[in-house]
Formats: structure tokens, sequence, C-alpha cells
């Protein structure tokens, strides 16, 4: 090397040649994000990453909002000292009953979409995008308010019945464009980031 630096041949040819046997940086981050995405989770499990962990995200978190609203329900009235009224008590449960039928389904939409980055499957995003709209147009949940004596009622279904109103509507348009909102930001993000 020092007889190079003293003759000014700076050896043009070792960077051609480190170029030709590695390739470019372009070419080694192309090849690092495609060995990164099938790697993971997604990408080697895609049926259980698009459609089992929303599922089961989808039906815990009702399961886990119910509970806590059961307990902070309970919580809050002794911690009132049992002079919450009975309508402060509905309303309560009511906001609960909405927080139902929206984060559950928002909160499933936004994994698959992460899922879909990281793994660079955005088909397989949008299918289980699709499986989530259609539980959210197909949950129901009701709430019977405690009048007097009588005990109140949190009613959860999941079907298509006699009660389908433009609040099922709703539930399913939600997750819906949440969806493809996420799903057009991380593609214009994606594109942006390739053109640099």
């Amino acid at each position: 090397h020092a007889l190079d630096l003293l003759s000014g041949d700076h050896s043009m040819d070792a960077e051609q040649k480190l170029d030709s046997r590695m390739g470019s940086p372009e070419q080694l981050a192309q090849v690092a994000r495609s060995e990164y995405t099938k790697s993971t989770f997604a990408a080697r499990r895609p049926a259980l990453a698009f459609i089992g962990v929303p599922l089961v995200t989808m039906f815990g978190t009702v399961v886990g909002l119910v509970v806590v609203f059961g307990i902070l329900s309970s919580f809050l009235d002794k911690l009132a000292g049992g002079s919450l009224s009975l309508q402060t008590k509905n309303n309560f449960v009511e906001f609960g009953s909405i927080l139902v039928r929206f984060v559950p389904f928002l909160l499933s939409t936004w994994l698959v979409v992460r899922f879909g980055r990281r793994s660079d499957r955005y088909t397989w995003s949008k299918i289980g995008i699709g499986m989530i709209v259609v539980a959210a147009f197909m949950f129901t949940s009701n709430v019977l308010p405690k009048v007097g004596e009588t005990r109140g009622q949190w009613i959860l279904k999941m079907g298509v019945g006699e009660n389908l109103n433009w609040g099922h509507l709703l539930q399913a348009f939600v997750p819906l464009a949440f969806g493809v909102g996420m799903i057009k930001g991380m593609s214009s993000a994606t594109t942006r980031f390739t053109k640099i």
C-alpha cells in the first residue's frame, strides 16, 4: 500500500473488485431487506399471523375490556362510597360497550397491517383486514341498563340476526378505513424511501 501511495496509484481496481464481488450498496440493502422479511414470523407462518393472531386478539380484547369495565365499575362505586347514581353506572357501562364495538377490531387491523409491512406481504394483510371487517360487521354489543331492582345485562353476540342496523355498518367501516389508510400510508412511505 505504501508503494501505491508513493506512486500515486490508489488502486481503483480494488474498489471495482469489491463492487463486483459484493454488489453495489443498493443491491446489498435489497438482499438484507429480503433476508429480514423472510425471517419474520408473518413470512414464515402467514396463515397464523394474518388470521389466527387477529382472531385471538379480537376476542381476547373483547373479554379483557369487559372484565376491565366490570372491575372499574365496582371499584369506582366503592371509591365514591357507594354513592354513584344508577345513571352514572349505566353510562359507564354504555361507554364500555362502545369501546368494545371498535377497539378490538382496530387493534387487530393495526397488527395485521404491521405484520404485512414487516413481512412485505400486503396481500395477506388485505385478507386479514377482510376477515376483521366481516367479524366487526357480525359483532353486537348491547347493554340493557339496570332499572330499579332488576339486574342490568351486557349482551355480546356474534352472528347475523334480526338486530342488524347502521351501527354494524359503521363497525365494519371503521377498521376497513383504518386498514386502507395504514396500507396507503406505508406504501407511499416505501415509495418515498426507494426513490432516495
